[in-house]
């Protein structure tokens, strides 16, 4: 099963929002200030989910438009707080705990834009079982990059987010076929 999400918006650690932007995210104390924090907000709805008892596997699918040209980078999903409004930026404090995370891969050097958008799973498993118990509320989701020295290298990265192509949960049930092996 698939259920859309919807590209909110764009927004960094000043308030500022835009239609799309560059997630960036300072990868020590001294580029506080020269490095904005930034993420991306999506909503949707999760009112069909299915019994918590049958879902194998979620996935959020991410259609991602460019990455880092020196290195590859961690992509965090963080399950909001509170509501994802057009025009309100992301509380940046509620952006620590981070639900899950996927590796995108270093940008090639022949191709400075992937055209379409190439997608990425983050499994979010864990996250849409707590919902779907009714344990916590879906109020949208954030997108941001995670420092990791390991992933990184000690690059500062980025990555761009589509506004245009879908993102989506992908949600399995035991009952499904067994998927293909990627």
């Amino acid at each position: 099963m698939q259920i859309p999400l919807s590209y909110v918006q764009y927004s960094d650690e000043k308030g500022a929002v835009a239609e799309k932007g560059v997630l960036a995210w300072p990868k020590n104390a001294g580029e506080k200030g020269k490095v904005l924090q930034a993420a991306v907000q999506l909503n949707g709805e999760l009112t069909t989910l299915p019994p918590v008892k049958s879902i194998s596997e979620a996935r959020l699918v991410v259609p991602v438009i460019s990455g880092h040209n020196k290195a590859s980078a961690k992509l965090g999903v963080v399950f909001l707080k509170s509501l994802a409004e057009k025009g309100k930026p992301c509380d940046f404090k509620d952006l620590a705990d981070v639900a899950s995370t996927t590796i995108i891969p270093t940008q090639p050097a022949d191709a400075p834009e992937y055209k379409p958008a190439k997608t990425f799973p983050i499994d979010v498993t864990s996250a849409i079982k707590s919902i779907a118990r009714g344990e916590s509320k879906f109020n949208g989701l954030a997108l941001r990059i995670v420092p990791d020295r390991g992933i990184d290298d000690g690059w500062t990265v980025r990555c761009v987010i589509s506004p245009t192509e879908p993102a989506y949960l992908e949600i399995e049930t035991f009952a499904d076929e067994p998927r293909a092996a990627k």
